[in-house]
């Protein structure tokens, strides 16, 4: 769970709780889940090379140089900047099923 809030930005679940002052336990549980769910289903909607770069950064923690080369990408560079442009949209199709 930590990994996929860290590929979003959000240090916990407070931050996307419409009220952080909960008592954890189910409701954080629940919470989790959903939030597994909405980002599993965020990520099905990425093209593929932006599933394949965010998981081998955030869940294989391979290197930038190892995805470009991987994926055929031209350089470490150009890998970099197709990563950023993935999160926001992952963040943004996240943010999108939030509300």
């Amino acid at each position: 769970m930590e990994k996929m809030l860290s590929l979003l930005g959000i240090s916990s679940l407070d931050e996307l709780s419409a009220d952080p002052g909960n008592n954890p336990g189910l409701d954080e549980e629940i919470e989790s889940n959903e939030l597994k769910e909405i980002i599993k289903n965020s990520m099905a909607r990425l093209s593929e090379i932006c599933q394949k770069i965010l998981v081998a950064f955030y869940y294989e923690e391979l290197s930038m140089q190892d995805i470009s080369r991987q994926l055929n990408l031209a350089n470490e560079d150009v890998a970099k900047s197709k990563k950023y442009q993935c999160k926001k949209e992952l963040e943004r199709l996240v943010k999108q099923a939030l509300k």
